[in-house]
């Protein structure tokens, strides 16, 4: 007599738990951009284009270009639609504490150089991305950004926020 007592309790409490999960419904999942990281093409322009770059290289406009595989190419426009164009390849470092990712880009047109930084991607319409990187080689005097200080670290934060670029997918 026992026994069956104790199944029909055991078949209750299952049905009991089945019916409260029933209600519950998964949250929806976080919008993704339309490409894996980077990959595709962006454009800064106007008050996007990082105070730093306007000033000291007199760029008006930048188009960048990150393939899914490790190259990218980089269009700058100054004010009087000259255009300056880099290439090169590039790291995508994702961190599991952070949204932000470390990236490094070596170039190698028009001459060979590397550049790191962090770089973080919104999901939109259009997708956004920021964008700080700092020169390390050839040295030239700063040190990039780094994940635990986050956007405007760069040179220990002597920079502020001149050196953050704002870029828009256009592709």
């Amino acid at each position: 007599m026992i026994r069956p007592i104790m199944y029909a309790l055991c078949a209750m409490a299952g049905l009991a738990m089945l019916a409260a999960c029933q209600g519950e419904a998964e949250p929806p999942a976080p919008a993704k951009p339309r490409f894996e990281g980077v990959q595709g093409q962006w454009q800064s322009a106007g008050r996007d284009v990082s105070p730093f770059l306007s000033v000291f290289a007199g760029a008006d406009s930048i188009v960048i270009r990150f393939e899914k595989g490790p190259g990218y190419r980089i269009e700058q426009y100054d004010t009087a639609g000259r255009r300056r164009v880099f290439e090169g390849t590039y790291e995508l470092h994702e961190n599991d504490s952070t949204e932000l990712s470390y990236l490094l880009l070596n170039q190698t047109l028009p001459l060979p150089s590397s550049s790191e930084g962090l770089v973080r991607v919104f999901a939109g319409r259009p997708d956004s991305m920021y964008l700080e990187v700092v020169q390390t080689q050839p040295y030239i005097g700063a040190f990039p950004p780094t994940l635990e200080g986050g956007f405007g670290s760069s040179s220990a934060g002597a920079l502020g926020n001149t050196n953050i670029q704002r870029f828009r997918r256009i592709e």
